[in-house]
């Protein structure tokens, strides 16, 4: 994993990293009236959550993304609540602990998310985050990044869990409250910060680097 990891911090060196942007499916869907899922619910292209509209994920609902980007913009609200949004997409090699299986899940700038006891995994970056974010218990595990947080993104946390962040378990480049507690687990880097981060009890293990401070306001 650490010989991994290293070779993808050599790669961000030589590029800048980026969310992967929704390329054409087959079955592209686009949710533009308040809907929830439950149960079990398999994507067959990106999904758009355009705004006003509202998507809930109840209690045990399990969205398989397959290799698909869900992208919530212009407003758009993704609500989970005790859920799971993965994919059995295949491994790409043998030994693989599947990160980037899935792009992973997207906010824009106007939208938000709210998100408590949910899982999201084996993503690229499980979550990308440009507008808002309010999330209790989340857990963020098999992926590069874990929660990218781009200028202007705000997000309140309580209890952020990250495992296994083969680059980041956490940059963050917008506000970010970290309360209560936050665990990042077997990561490159726990955090990168060069925003207004403010981080109680946070416990890094397993890391290269527990955390980097480039510039802003870091309080640990």
């Amino acid at each position: 994993m650490r010989r991994r990891a290293s070779l993808l911090l050599l790669l961000l060196i030589c590029s800048s990293w980026a969310p992967a942007l929704p390329g054409a499916g087959a079955s592209d869907s686009s949710i533009v009236a308040n809907t929830t899922w439950n149960g079990d619910v398999m994507l067959t292209g990106n999904l758009t959550v355009e705004g006003p509209a509202v998507l809930t994920l109840e209690a045990g609902t399990v969205v398989d993304a397959d290799t698909y980007t869900i992208h919530v913009i212009d407003g758009g609200v993704l609500v989970a609540e005790d859920a799971i949004i993965t994919s059995t997409a295949p491994l790409p090699s043998q030994g693989s602990h599947g990160s980037g299986l899935w792009p992973g899940v997207v906010v824009d700038a106007t939208s938000s998310a709210f998100l408590n006891g949910t899982l999201i995994e084996r993503a690229e970056t499980c979550l990308h985050l440009e507008g808002t974010l309010e999330a209790n218990d989340l857990n963020l595990e098999d992926c590069y990044i874990g929660l990218d947080m781009t200028s202007g993104a705000v997000a309140d946390i309580s209890n952020l869990h990250v495992e296994r962040a083969d680059v980041y378990a956490v940059r963050n480049s917008g506000d970010l409250d970290l309360h209560v507690g936050a665990a990042l687990h077997n990561v490159s880097i726990g955090l990168l910060a060069d925003g207004t981060t403010h981080a109680a009890n946070l416990d890094v293990d397993g890391a290269l680097q527990g955390v980097k401070a480039t510039s802003g306001t870091t309080v640990v």
